[in-house]
């Protein structure tokens, strides 16, 4: 576990959310369509993995929310959130549930799903996913939406396409494979 602004960071999994690279940013402004950024939306049925950071003052969630002027701050409830061990779930410990507990969800009018990941800010997330292991990285693969599939998918197509172009490897045809499962 690790420490944000005085409080503890746990991997988590929250329900009643989809997260998509679907948000115009604020901040890492650049030209064309390779600018998303995350988002989440309602969805009773998706799931996916996060962070819970709890213990933190109302400064350091006043500098959260500056620093996410394009998103909204939603109360969510503990009841959508489980601990995250290694690709399985468990409600929360009697540690867990602790005073009030926020999402930021993107402002809608800044949806846009024409959008492609900004490549920096991908690589930051994949790298921050990557942090909290193998396990948590795949998760985060197969709980993003682009586009109507999942991160995954879109970076297998991707690097095929890369593939095909430059003739190093076998490019795949046809419809793109359904990594969700």
């Amino acid at each position: 576990r690790q420490r944000l602004g005085g409080g503890r960071v746990a991997p988590v999994l929250v329900t009643g959310f989809r997260r998509s690279f679907n948000q115009e940013p604020v901040r890492r402004l650049r030209p064309g369509p390779d600018r998303a950024v995350l988002s989440v939306s309602e969805q009773p049925d998706a799931t996916f993995n996060g962070l819970v950071i709890t213990g933190v003052s109302e400064e350091t969630l006043a500098a959260l929310d500056a620093r996410e002027a394009g998103y909204e701050r939603i109360r969510i409830d503990w009841r959508q959130v489980d601990c995250y061990h290694g690709g399985r779930s468990s409600p929360m410990d009697a540690s867990g549930p602790q005073g009030e507990l926020f999402l930021y969800r993107g402002r809608l009018e800044r949806r846009n799903d024409c959008l492609h990941p900004n490549p920096d800010y991908l690589r930051l997330c994949l790298a921050g996913a990557g942090h909290w292991g193998a396990s948590f990285r795949e998760t985060f693969l197969a709980s993003t939406m682009l586009h109507g599939a999942t991160l995954k998918t879109y970076l297998d197509d991707r690097t095929s396409q890369l593939h095909s172009r430059s003739g190093h490897g076998p490019a795949t045809h046809g419809e793109p494979s359904d990594s969700r499962g």
